[in-house]
């Protein structure tokens, strides 16, 4: 769309790229604000899921407790066992959009690999001094 601007011009090409580039621009937009949404979601609900983790031992260990059979040193191993399962998922979540993106920019090196060699220029030109 940016190259051959002038080539655009001659043939009144203008309006088509401009459409084209605004469809491009709004599929950009509306894919990355939904990749944005659902990044920013992932990690208030795994810190959700952790407190509720969290609220559940803390009531069946002071339930446990009170009847006398387990200790509060019991319900302490277990906020800590806790917290370390839920540390490694919580890091992954924080990652995942580092991977989404990496993934997306694989994608986009290898569509260029993968595209066909452009022919070349020939070496005898038409001469365009006679143009007008």
């Amino acid at each position: 769309m940016y190259a051959n601007h002038d080539l655009v011009k001659v043939f009144n090409g203008e309006e088509k790229s401009i459409e084209q580039f605004n469809e491009c621009n709004n599929t950009l937009y509306h894919c990355a604000w939904k990749a944005q949404f659902l990044s920013g979601l992932m990690h208030p609900i795994m810190n959700f899921i952790a407190n509720i983790g969290y609220v559940i031992i803390c009531i069946m260990g002071g339930v446990y407790a009170s009847r006398g059979t387990i200790t509060v040193g019991n319900i302490q191993s277990f906020i800590q066992y806790m917290r370390q399962f839920t540390q490694p998922i919580m890091q992954l979540a924080n990652v995942s959009n580092m991977i989404q993106s990496m993934i997306a920019a694989c994608e986009r090196v290898f569509e260029f690999l993968e595209e066909e060699e452009e022919v070349p220029d020939t070496n005898t030109p038409q001469s365009t001094k006679e143009i007008k």
